[in-house]
């Protein structure tokens, strides 16, 4: 527990950068609330979730509030959160292709509160994606998601076929087709950082670099990223 709060500490030095003007999107105001849930070591999450505009945004302050709690050692909370978080996309009147993304993006996460379940939500994350990409073929965060779900996937069980043709699909996809600007735009950070490790587990270096490089270039503060790129470059 000791070493995940100096990382912790870590990132949140490393967003103070990007957090450091008044947050104004909801996607702002739920990360920043995490990262200083982590520094205050008090869930800053549960407070603003009701006032989210809409139910991907409630959905998705849930989804990191069960991230703090991991971290905190509560699983039991963490599964209660996942399990509001995909109530309220359950009922949600609007399925669209980024809600759908958001689901698989939680189903997928759950596995590690639920590895009994592996198969079913792996099945159910996947679906969900491929619901996504059918509203919105240039839906980035399925794209993601699907290349991630192949990605941790075992060889023995048929995984590692098409996380790169996902994950590079997901690079050609646009961050955002909304013209709202309180749209979701996040995830682009994690395609580089699972197209780096995907080609060093593949053994292809030059190729690792090629994408740490450019991810680095795009997200110069990104935690990951940074320590990929220590090792990496």
């Amino acid at each position: 527990m000791k070493k995940s709060i100096k990382s912790i500490t870590l990132m949140l030095s490393l967003f103070t950068v990007i957090f450091s003007a008044q947050a104004q999107t909801p996607q702002e105001t739920i990360d920043k609330a995490l990262m200083t849930s982590f520094y205050k070591q008090s869930n800053q999450l549960e407070g603003i979730i009701q006032k989210q505009p809409n139910d991907y945004w409630k959905a998705y302050a849930y989804f990191k509030s069960s991230i703090y709690s991991v971290k905190m050692g509560d699983e039991d909370k963490a599964r209660k959160e996942v399990e509001q978080a995909l109530s309220i996309i359950k009922e949600a009147e609007n399925q669209d292709s980024e809600l759908l993304a958001l689901e698989g993006n939680i189903l997928g996460y759950s596995i590690s509160l639920n590895p009994a379940k592996t198969q079913s939500l792996a099945s159910k994350s996947t679906s969900k994606y491929k619901k996504a990409l059918k509203l919105n073929k240039q839906n980035m965060r399925a794209y993601l998601g699907l290349g991630e779900n192949d990605f941790h996937t075992p060889e023995k069980y048929g995984g590692g076929k098409v996380a790169e043709k996902y994950l590079l699909k997901a690079l050609e996809a646009p961050i955002t087709t909304s013209e709202d600007v309180n749209a979701p735009n996040w995830g682009r950070e994690r395609v580089y950082m699972l197209l780096v490790k995907l080609y060093e587990r593949q053994g292809k270096s030059e190729k690792s670099v090629k994408y740490c490089k450019e991810g680095i270039a795009a997200f110069p503060n990104d935690y990951e990223l940074k320590q990929l790129a220590d090792k990496v470059l």
